[in-house]
């Protein structure tokens, strides 16, 4: 295929030997060693035209996405991939070689190669966005900040290329560019034919910088050292780079220094909002708590606190939600079904049905395993799922899942974000406050909100109790700034301001 692209000029379409066998003569002609199409031709034959009336299926739709990953999968249902965004994210440019394409070509060590790399970039809750295999070389472009953000991006994805290069085949060499930057993150393309992509400069110098690397090596910005204090690299390199017209600055990385990891926020002063949620627990009155705050006020950093304490008496599952889900039906629901049944990432779905099976039978539904895997998106088989009888199936089924964990699991549920739940998912958690018994499982669901319209059923239930997170008093404020981003003697009016 890269032969015949090579011997196309503008508007043609180059193809081999193989391919003209089953095409009428008039379609094509001879040029050198391969053959031009004749597209007038191609596209009046009754054969094309039926082709391109063809739709697809659902389950034809269902099949493919095993091949996207499943943040692409929510955010395009939820249409948030048709507007594009900007993103700032860290981006990995990754080249390989040691693997031939001929007869002797190894696939077990391709698939090895790449299954490292697909774990370890979703580990660090990055997305791989491009896999290019050619005569021009093996690419793989991996994103950190998008879809999916956090607060140590450019971190993540040093962490993530460190261990690709340390866990890979011996007989695969790599080379890597690492860079930050603002990206477009969308959808391209007529209405025909579209593609997901990333676009910018961003993505151009890690290309760069990785095609500046030796063998094995991993080339980063900057920037991106600059971000990441906890690194060692090599000396810097002033690089001439295409598209820049200054000498860019790049270091080759090393590693993260164990000694000096970044570590995790305290949980400074909030003594009494502790006492309170612990309180909420021993009285046995409450199966919901609240924790609820505005932005920025630490309500994460309170449910690390608290899920680590809950953590030593119970099973706890943790789920968090996303603007972009609010109107993906039971987003929340599944996520949780998901982590009950042990599903993970890669699993196919033969591996998810084997795991729901077991779930199912716990609840003496297993004959409906295929049913419930449909409403889940893990059945290969075609089921009309927005029938309002399956619906309520579905509906029923997940609540007496929830109840079962909880009752005989004594599982503790956290929904971080929960301003953010879709209203499928807050009507089933409202039902499962009614048939719970606070006596016997106190605190079992614990939400984490903004102030939100959404949230004030579950502040006014009867079965549910709201500890809310107020500003930091000044002497704990200081201490904050001081244990998050170093900052001393800050002058007293712009502390006041602050």
């Amino acid at each position: 295929a890269c032969e015949c692209e090579h011997h196309a000029e503008q508007g043609e379409i180059i193809v081999s030997n193989k391919l003209t066998e089953d095409l009428p003569k008039d379609q094509y002609e001879k040029k050198g060693d391969f053959f031009k199409i004749n597209i007038p031709s191609l596209i009046s034959d009754k054969s094309y035209k039926k082709l391109k009336k063809k739709s697809f299926e659902q389950e034809d739709i269902d099949w493919f996405r095993e091949f996207i990953d499943r943040e692409l999968v929510i955010r395009e249902e939820a249409g948030a991939l048709e507007k594009g965004e900007l993103r700032n994210c860290a981006v990995i440019f990754l080249n390989f070689t040691g693997v031939e394409y001929n007869e002797k070509f190894d696939y077990k060590i391709l698939n090895d190669f790449y299954s490292l790399t697909a774990s370890t970039v979703k580990k660090y809750q990055g997305f791989i966005n491009k896999i290019d295999m050619g005569d021009k070389g093996n690419k793989i472009i991996a994103l950190f900040g998008a879809p999916v953000s956090t607060e140590k991006n450019e971190e993540f994805s040093l962490r993530a290329i460190r261990e690709i290069k340390l866990n890979k085949p011996e007989r695969i060499n790599i080379k890597a560019g690492v860079n930050n930057g603002n990206i477009y993150f969308g959808v391209v393309g007529a209405s025909n034919r579209r593609e997901f992509t990333v676009i910018g400069n961003t993505v151009n110098l890690s290309a760069r910088l990785m095609a500046s690397a030796g063998d094995n090596e991993i080339i980063i910005s900057g920037k991106i050292k600059d971000r990441v204090a906890e690194i060692e690299t090599g000396e810097e390199r002033k690089l001439r780079l295409k598209g820049v017209t200054e000498l860019f600055s790049a270091y080759e990385f090393k590693s993260v220094l164990d000694s000096r990891k970044s570590k995790r926020i305290k949980l400074i002063g909030r003594i009494r909002e502790q006492d309170e949620y612990r309180s909420a627990i021993e009285k046995k009155k409450s199966i919901l708590i609240n924790i609820k705050a505005e932005a920025g006020l630490g309500k994460s950093v309170m449910l690390n606190k608290m899920l680590e304490e809950r953590k030593k008496n119970a099973v706890c599952y943790l789920v968090s939600c996303l603007s972009y889900t609010k109107d993906n039906p039971y987003y929340a629901v599944k996520e949780f079904i998901a982590k009950f049944a042990g599903v993970n990432i890669l699993d196919k779905n033969i591996e998810k049905l084997k795991k729901l099976k077991i779930l199912m039978k716990r609840i003496n539904e297993e004959e409906n395993t295929d049913l419930y895997a449909s409403f889940l998106s893990w059945s290969d088989k075609k089921i009309n799922i927005s029938d309002p009888g399956l619906k309520d199936f579905f509906a029923d089924v997940s609540l007496t899942i929830f109840n079962k964990i909880i009752s005989e699991d004594k599982a503790v549920f956290y929904l971080e974000d929960a301003h953010w739940i879709d209203s499928s998912s807050a009507g089933l958690f409202l039902n499962l406050l009614n048939i719970l018994d606070p006596e016997l499982n106190p605190g079992s669901i614990n939400f984490v909100f903004r102030p939100d319209s959404i949230m004030k059923p579950f502040e006014e239930n009867g079965n549910s109790y709201t500890v809310e997170l107020n500003n930091l008093e000044y002497d704990e404020g200081k201490e904050f700034l001081i244990e998050k981003f170093n900052l001393a003697n800050i002058p007293g009016k712009i502390y006041e301001q602050i």
